[in-house]
């Protein structure tokens, strides 16, 4: 993942999250395990799509896949480290809100383990002996990027609802070079826009954007690009995931090298304990100097 940031003290908490996520976060897949170039025939006719037709489409592929397995690298750059960080990372996760990622230096050289859950994020720091833990509470302005289920969403997108024409704006729209589906989350002040480009030709996901639902044409929040796109066998997932928060300059690129749709997993995949004597830290007393352990990035 690759990350720019601008110095601000929640700003390395919450983007970790975020990235973490991601997803939910975009250089090249590097020889995914068990994904293929799909099949020649998934290919959508040059007949118009209706609607109804593209949500069927988009959530038969979306819930085909309700759980990953992988491996790849995770770039970060910030002013800090202007020449960037890479990590190799492994990762699980599984709907509606289990994430755990854990970043290292080769093999046995961990620098961080993340974990996210129905009630909390918790990120572990072994070389600090430092755990930093909050509740996972959806919704707030800054809460609502972290907390796990959209963290999930960013790696494993959810489907999308049926479209009623004229509600709050949300619907399919045909744009040039596939299709735009608007929707909002959230309530009253928190309350969000996201819009959904899928491609026309095979309708994979190709980028999502977070607005702000008072300013629809302001600046993301947030914005996630999806590429190099491989087959499981039901459904597109992406090599690639690129996580952008531009009101803090902080961008995350995972590259996948490894994956596996639809793993068995043993729930205390998704549990960490962490060793007596740990110190315990606020949010907010957290940067980015975990990362100075991480090679510089080629």
């Amino acid at each position: 993942m690759e990350v720019h940031t601008s110095r601000q003290r929640r700003v390395p908490w919450m983007s970790l999250f975020t990235l973490l996520s991601a997803s939910a976060a975009l250089a090249g897949l590097a020889g995914c395990a068990l994904l293929s170039g799909g099949p020649r025939e998934f290919r959508l006719s040059n007949d118009d799509l209706s609607p109804d037709s593209l949500v069927a489409i988009v959530n038969r592929q979306a819930l085909a896949t309700g759980a990953v397995r992988g491996s790849g690298k995770l770039r970060v750059v910030t002013p800090e480290y202007p020449s960037g960080r890479q990590l190799d990372i492994s990762l699980v996760a599984q709907r509606p809100d289990l994430v755990r990622i854990r970043g290292r230096v080769g093999i046995l050289a961990s620098i961080f383990d993340f974990a996210a859950d129905t009630d909390s994020l918790r990120l572990y720091l072994p070389r600090d002996g430092v755990l930093v833990a909050q509740a996972n509470l959806p919704g707030g302005e800054a809460l609502s990027l972290v907390a796990s289920p959209e963290l999930v969403e960013a790696i494993l997108p959810r489907s999308i609802d049926r479209m009623v024409p004229g509600a709050m704006s949300s619907g399919v729209e045909r744009v040039k070079g596939g299709w735009v589906v608007t929707s909002h989350r959230g309530e009253g002040e928190s309350m969000r826009i996201l819009r959904r480009f899928y491609d026309e030709e095979r309708l994979r996901l190709q980028s999502v954007m977070v607005l702000p639902s008072g300013e629809p044409d302001a600046e993301p929040i947030v914005r996630i690009i999806y590429d190099r796109h491989a087959w499981t066998g039901k459904s597109w997932f992406p090599g690639s995931i690129h996580l952008e928060l531009p009101a803090v300059s902080r961008r995350l690129t995972l590259t996948f090298q490894t994956f596996e749709p639809n793993p068995v997993l043993d729930p205390d995949v998704f549990r960490m304990s962490v060793p007596p004597g740990t110190r315990r830290l606020d949010p907010e007393d957290i940067d980015d100097d975990f990362l100075r352990s991480a090679p510089p990035a080629r």
